[in-house]
């Protein structure tokens, strides 16, 4: 498999859309973060989204090993 260029660009598209979003809960102070529960809950779901996001980018390069993708 070739590694494609614009699903690794589009992914790193949604993380700098994600960073934006942190940035943002970033400003609240932490009083009103842990008092806010959509707050937490948003960063949480942004962080997520991030970590999955990185996994993906990184099973689409490993793809292009002979090996196979990896197992863990």
């Amino acid at each position: 498999m070739i590694i494609d260029r614009n699903i690794i660009l589009n992914r790193f598209k949604k993380i700098d859309e994600l960073i934006e979003i942190l940035e943002e809960l970033k400003k609240k102070s932490k009083d009103d973060f842990l008092s806010n529960y959509l707050f937490y809950l948003s960063a949480q779901r942004a962080l997520e989204t991030y970590i999955n996001i990185c996994i993906d980018i990184g099973n689409h390069i490993l793809s292009n090993n002979k090996n196979g993708k990896p197992e863990t």
